[in-house]
Formats: structure tokens, C-alpha cells, sequence
């Protein structure tokens, strides 16, 4: 059951359901409705009831064993307002991702931002909404000027759940591999983009191989192939630590009192333990979605952190270390 907001009232929880509902038109399975009020299923359930009481009009279907909701499109669009405040948390949102989209999209997104401002109660307050006190830091930029067309190709399959025919050259490969793919979301990650979907057998697009996460860059052609899918999210759970779920390793890292902070700081996994130690570092239990990301975040810590648990991962951690030191070994002589 997702956490709930004590500090939520009724009548708020009522106006960001139905808000949820009318502006984005969208269906809602009864746990994705959950989820975003962040609230039980009763609750939407005594929710969806008022609503019904008062008149609303809904609309309701069953996406596998479990029920949507919908609000029919109304008659006329609502008149709506939207204050300063707004404005600029939207100006901030797109500071804070500018850096990863390219230059055509991002002036599609000024563009957007600034028909809002005839939203304003007061239009004279246009340039306040627009200023800006964000900025984001990044180091390793990835240049996706060149990625637009490919962009919306794969936002146009996703919409259209269609099949493409993707070429894509892997980390440490020269040559490209073509695969038959079904692509589900777009993914942000550490500094780049992301398409995460199913790949597909070659000779029947219904059969999956398994989850596929292709980094957008390094894909050198996208092309539909005119053929639809039904597959769903092979791996929905996100819990982990990392980006590809395979092999889910359960681990225990010490980390000294420098490092400590910043450890206590962050979410690492939904069902990490975080124990104090009397040195004043700290002890991490914590599921990483697969052990290839999470060594290379344990070895970035330095001496600062330790593997104590499980020993294989001791032991992976240990002969990178190995590696290294035969790397930086002096010469003879």
C-alpha cells in the first residue's frame, strides 16, 4: 500500500482526484489512482462514490481483472486560471531538464510556456513568472541535437504501441546489432536518455526475448514496421538500485563517518535498513537492481566504504581493486 498524507484533507483529496481525472482525460486503474494521491484503494473507492453522487460523469471498463476510471470529455472546456507561482514551477521543471533534450524541443517547450502566461489572472505579471532561479550542474554532457527525428519516431511507437526495427552498438562493441523492438517509455538515467521496452523474436513479434533499455545515443537507426504489440512492462518493479533489473543482489556496505552523511541522506532501495555505528559511519543493507551498477558505485566511494555482504560481491569488488592496482603498478626499473 503506498504512504499515506495525514496532512491531506478530504475535500483536497476529492479536488486532486477529480483534477486527475478532467485535465488529463486519461484512464486510471484503482491502484495507479492509489498511487498518484498516494492514498488507499478505499479511499479512491469513497471518492469515486462521491463523485458518482454528485453527478459526475464517469467512465468505467476493466483493463484485466482490475477497474478504470475515467471522466467523460465535458461538453465545453473548463476556464481555468493559473497563478505566477505555477508558472515558474514549470519554468523550473524545464531548467532542471533542458540539458538532456535537444535544441528543437526545448524551444518547443518556451514556446509552450509562454502561451500559458494568457492564463495569468493578471498578464502584467508575465515577466515574474518567468524569471528563473534554477540551473542545473552537468558534467558529461551528451549531445542529442542530432537525436530529434529518432526522438519523436520512438514517442510515435510508443503512442501506437508499434514494433521497430532498431540498430543499436552496445557498450564496448563496434558493430551494430539489429533487433526487432517494442518500445514502452522513454527513460531519464544519470545524465542521458533511454528507451525501455520489450525486444522481440525476429519470426513472431508476440513472443518476448526479455526487457531491453537501449541508451537513445547510441542507437544509429530507429524504423517502424508498421506492426502492433500488446506487450506490458516485463519488470515493473523499480525498487532496486540501478537501471537494468537482472539478478537482484540483497547487499550490506559499511561506510565511514565522511561518507555517512551522504549515504543517510538518500533512497537507495525502497526496503533498505540504515544502521548507525558508533565511529559515526553508518551500515547499508539495501537490494541493487543488478551487481555491474553497483560496483561501480561501491568502488566510487573509495576506502570509504566497504563490502561486507555477500561474499561473492566481496570478492567481485576485490579483484577489480586487483585490477586496478596492476594498472598502476610502477614500472621496473
Amino acid at each position: 500500500m503506498p504512504p499515506k498524507h495525514d496532512d491531506a484533507t478530504p475535500g483536497q483529496k476529492a479536488l486532486a482526484l477529480y483534477s486527475l481525472l478532467l485535465f488529463t482525460g486519461r484512464r486510471y486503474t484503482l491502484t495507479a489512482l492509489a498511487e498518484k494521491l498516494t492514498c488507499s484503494k478505499q479511499t479512491i473507492l469513497r471518492l469515486i462514490r462521491d463523485m458518482e453522487l454528485r453527478g459526475d460523469s464517469l467512465e468505467m471498463g476493466f483493463e484485466g481483472k482490475e477497474r478504470w476510471y475515467k471522466i467523460k470529455t465535458p461538453a465545453q472546456k473548463p476556464h481555468l486560471a493559473i497563478s505566477p507561482q505555477e508558472l515558474q514551477n514549470l519554468v523550473m521543471c524545464r531548467d532542471m531538464v533542458s540539458h538532456l533534450v535537444p535544441k528543437a524541443i526545448r524551444d518547443t517547450i518556451d514556446h509552450a510556456l509562454a502561451a500559458t502566461t494568457t492564463l495569468l489572472p493578471d498578464f502584467d505579471t508575465r515577466s515574474q513568472a518567468f524569471e528563473s532561479h534554477w540551473r542545473t550542474e552537468c558534467k558529461g554532457r551528451i549531445d542529442y541535437s542530432g537525436h530529434v527525428e529518432m526522438l519523436a519516431a520512438a514517442r510515435q511507437a510508443i503512442k501506437e504501441h508499434g514494433i521497430c526495427r532498431v540498430r543499436y552498438t552496445g557498450v564496448g562493441k563496434t558493430q551494430a546489432r539489429e533487433h526487432l523492438f517494442a518500445p514502452l517509455e522513454c527513460v531519464s538515467y544519470r545524465e542521458a536518455l533511454y528507451l525501455y521496452g520489450v525486444k522481440v523474436k525476429d519470426d513472431d513479434i508476440t513472443a518476448p526475448v526479455g526487457p531491453m533499455m537501449p541508451a537513445l545515443h547510441r542507437i544509429s537507426s530507429l524504423e517502424p514496421t508498421g506492426e502492433h504489440h500488446k506487450h506490458e512492462d516485463p519488470d515493473p518493479d523499480r525498487s532496486g538500485f540501478g537501471i537494468m533489473h537482472c539478478n537482484p543482489v540483497r547487499l550490506t556496505i559499511r561506510f565511514d563517518s565522511f561518507a555517512a552523511t551522504y549515504v543517510r541522506e538518500r533512497i537507495w532501495s525502497e526496503d533498505q535498513e540504515v544502521e548507525g555505528l558508533e565511529d559515526g559511519g553508518v551500515r547499508l543493507r539495501f537490494t541493487a537492481a543488478n551487481e555491474t551498477e553497483a560496483l561501480s558505485w561501491v568502488l566510487s566511494f573509495g576506502a570509504r566504504a566497504v563490502v561486507e555482504a555477500p561474499e561473492a560481491f566481496r570478492d567481485a569488488v576485490r579483484d577489480e581493486l586487483a585490477h586496478m592496482a596492476e594498472s598502476y603498478a610502477p614500472e621496473n626499473g
